[in-house]
Parts: structure tokens; sequence; C-alpha cells
């Protein structure tokens, strides 16, 4: 990732920089930029979550042991600064995992543990990552819009969302909150969309699907990272809530056919083999111009560039990583 017209090279190097959620997709991602910028980079992390999105970098960083809801001061003795925190640990990414008690337990009660250290170390930037589902269903949806949280998780991140705009409120923590909508590229679990398709495109085996007929807002990881980036380096962003989306609707049909064609597969997509979720979201876009405007960011990545890289990184991986094995 190049971040040489950025200004972020300049604002990261080092700082401490602690990551929650550091492991998983946009997390490790960040990881790595952070690293590459010169941070200080600290990732909190449980002792049995998998770092194996981490294993090129983890000579490079500095894990710190502890389980979310649980926090105290005493996890983090051996920093000495904390500069900026990015908190994007949240269970329920995957919906068919956890309760929802531990929704509650994690995304709103582990996200008020990690503010309070936040505001131990007085640090100059909280960027709390919240989730495009916060709004419901809709098209070219404004930060402005009034939350309709559809799912337990949803609500959960709607929650921490309202506790960090109360830290900042209350105790002036400057924090940045960011909603990014549907990302993907290299990393991204197995059980996602386009993970599964490009998998099986791969391996020319029909692909069993929903009707496919509901659009999402695609964004493209390295371009979500510069996001995160920017709302921890612009002044103006604190205090603020941000898209981080394309502002473009592709259904997902359209989605399967533009990597059944860029892998040149076989496969053959089976729409209608499963099922629509009883809670689907039918439409689900967001509108980029505030991210514009106060952030200085946008989506720079065309859909088929990031799907082309994506499989580029698929073709490359897939048998590496234990995970990817479907």
């Amino acid at each position: 990732m190049n971040f040489s017209s950025s200004s972020a090279i300049s604002s990261f190097e080092n700082k401490s920089v602690l990551v929650t959620g550091g492991t998983g997709f946009i997390g490790s991602h960040l990881v790595h930029a952070l690293v590459n910028l010169g941070a200080k980079t600290f990732v909190l992390t449980q002792k049995k979550s998998d770092v194996w999105r981490l294993s090129d970098i983890q000579d490079k960083i500095t894990f710190i042991y502890g389980n979310l809801c649980d926090l105290d001061l005493d996890d983090f003795a051996k920093l000495e600064t904390l500069d900026v925190v990015f908190h994007l640990a949240a269970a329920g990414v995957n919906p068919k995992h956890n309760s929802s008690a531990e929704l509650t337990q994690v995304n709103v009660l582990g996200t008020v543990k990690i503010l309070d250290i936040a505001k131990h170390f007085q640090v100059g930037r909280f960027v709390y990552c919240g989730s495009c589902f916060e709004y419901g269903s809709g098209q070219n949806l404004k930060e402005t819009q009034p939350l309709v949280p559809m799912s337990e998780y949803a609500a959960s991140k709607s929650s921490g969302w309202l506790m960090t705009q109360s830290f900042s409120h209350r105790y002036h923590l400057p924090t940045v909150s960011l909603r990014p909508f549907t990302v993907y590229g290299a990393f991204e679990s197995p059980h996602r969309l386009i993970p599964q398709t490009i998998v099986s495109a791969l391996a020319h085996a029909d692909i069993q699907l929903t009707g496919g007929e509901q659009t999402r807002d695609f964004v493209f990881v390295e371009d979500v990272v510069r996001g995160f980036l920017q709302a921890a380096t612009e002044s103006e962003a604190i205090g603020g809530t941000f898209n981080l989306c394309s502002g473009t609707e592709t259904s997902v049909k359209t989605l399967v056919s533009h990597i059944i064609e860029l892998t040149n597969s076989q496969s053959k997509p089976r729409f209608g083999a499963y099922p629509y979720r009883d809670t689907e979201l039918w439409e689900l876009s967001g509108n980029p111009k505030l991210s514009e405007s106060v952030l200085g960011w946008r989506a720079s990545i065309s859909l088929e560039q990031g799907l082309s890289k994506t499989i580029a990184w698929f073709q490359k991986n897939q048998n590496r990583y234990p995970a990817y094995n479907l």
C-alpha cells in the first residue's frame, strides 16, 4: 500500500499505536500499514487468537494479551505512552457466532473498557470502527440518517458508537467514528460472499447462492485502511462520524458474474439455492461526500481492480493458509 502522497508517513512514525481486532480482516491490513509507516504498533488480542494474518510481521509488532471485557491498566504495563487507538475488535462479525449477551458484553462493555484505557493515556485520537448495518436498509445513506439496526450485532455496534460519542462529549476524548460498508480483499474470512465465490470459481465448482437481487456498496480494504489513517490524522475529523463507502450499488448477481469472468471460470452460479434471510437488507449503499470533504478520502480502487487484486491473492495464497481450505 502506497502512502507517499499522504501525510500519514510523518504522522505515525515512532508513534505508539494500539489496534484492537488487529488479527482480523481489516485490522490486520491496518497493522501492516502502521508497521510500514514506522509506528510502534501494539495489537490487543487473546492468547487463543490465530495470528496467521500477521505472521510475516510478528517480529515488528508487540502483542498485548487480554480479554477486551476484562481489561485493566495492568494489561498495558509495557506501554509508557499511547498516542492513537484504533478500536476494531467486535463480536458477531460472523452472524453464525455469538449470543446476544456476548454481543453486548464485547461490543458495548468492551468498547467502554478500551475507551477508559484511551482516556487514561490521554490519547491524541481514538478511532471507533462501526458498521454500515447500523443504518438498516437504504440507498445513498448519509451519516445523519437515523439508525435503524435490524440485528443484535448492528444494535450493539450502534451502542458502542453512542458510548464513543459520550466519551467525546463528557471527557473531551478526541474520537472519530467510521462506518465501513461491504469491505473485501485479501485475508477476508472464508464464510464471506467474495472469498467463497472466488475459491469456488478457481476450482470451477458450482456456486450456491441466494437469488442475488440484494445490492451492496463494495469497498476495497486498501481504501478502507487509508480511511482509518486519515481519520486518525485529520484534525477536522475529531468528534465526527464518517462513511467509508464507494457510493455505488452492485447486486450480488453482478458481483458473482464479475468474479466468474475475471477468473475465466467454468463455474455455474446457482441462484436461489439458498433462501434469503428473514432479515435480509435489500439495498445498502452509502454517501461518501462527508468523508471526501472532511477526511480528504474517497474510494480510489474500482470494483474490477479490487476484485482482480483479491483474486490474484487467492490464486497465490489459498493453499498456504488453513483458514482458506474450504
